[in-house]
């Protein structure tokens, strides 16, 4: 049973990509950015550059960063086998972030990116923060949390756990400041499907994910899965 769900996750992702990329072939994407134009006190700020976020001016937004390399030239040791890249996950506070990286042996990354504010903001400016559900505030931001490993001489990669489409948007322009900064592997990874079981969790907008990711993220890995049910 395992194994056909595995597969039948596959074969639904695939088809998603496929769709995707015939759609962006045909179409320009402009997707509503309501979501993220707030003003008020705990609200989530606007971009200065909102109108030009999710462009594809190559000026605003090259589509080949230079961020990401081949696992297998980032991690010659592994030979190809990518069962020996050795990960920590949920690295979501700067004490977890401090500790992986003195961590020799880890070669990735995982972190979850939330809406949220900073701690000890006494304004709760809502940004990307470091979190998993239902954490609404953090002491590490994607921004830290990103700016951190660029300034590491030793290669370390990169898997973020986007919650919501909200946190994914928001994170466009974090993500763009580092473009050429960060040659290290950078993986995309959201739940974009509802999960089995009558799973409550709401998976994230799917076409919103794939779309913004073909058009922006070319050197990036997708990492696609379906939103399960939180254990009790």
């Amino acid at each position: 049973m395992v194994s056909q769900q595995v597969v039948f996750l596959f074969i639904v992702c695939l088809t998603w990509i496929s769709n995707s990329f015939a759609a962006v072939t045909t179409t320009p994407y402009n997707p509503d950015m309501d979501g993220l134009i707030n003003s008020g006190p705990g609200e989530l700020n606007q971009p200065e550059d909102t109108d030009h976020l999710l462009e594809s001016e190559e000026d605003e937004f090259p589509q080949k960063s230079g961020m990401y390399n081949p696992m297998h030239d980032i991690f010659p040791g592994v030979n190809d086998d990518y069962t020996k890249i050795s990960w920590i996950h949920a690295v979501n506070s700067q004490d977890k972030l401090a500790a992986a990286l003195k961590d020799p042996n880890i070669m990735m990354l995982e972190a979850d990116v939330i809406i949220g504010s900073l701690k000890g903001d006494p304004k709760q400016t809502k940004l990307p923060v470091m979190g998993h559900p239902p954490a609404t505030e953090s002491d590490l931001s994607l921004d830290q949390f990103m700016n951190t490993i660029s300034n590491r001489e030793e290669t370390i990669g990169m898997k973020l756990d986007f919650k919501s489409i909200d946190a994914f948007l928001a994170a466009q322009p974090v993500i763009r400041d580092y473009y050429g900064k960060l040659a290290v592997p950078l993986w995309l990874n959201a739940d974009i499907l509802k999960g089995p079981v009558n799973a409550p969790a709401v998976p994230v907008d799917a076409n919103q994910f794939l779309n913004t990711s073909v058009h922006h993220h070319q050197d990036a890995i997708l990492y696609l899965f379906k939103k399960l049910r939180e254990k009790e």
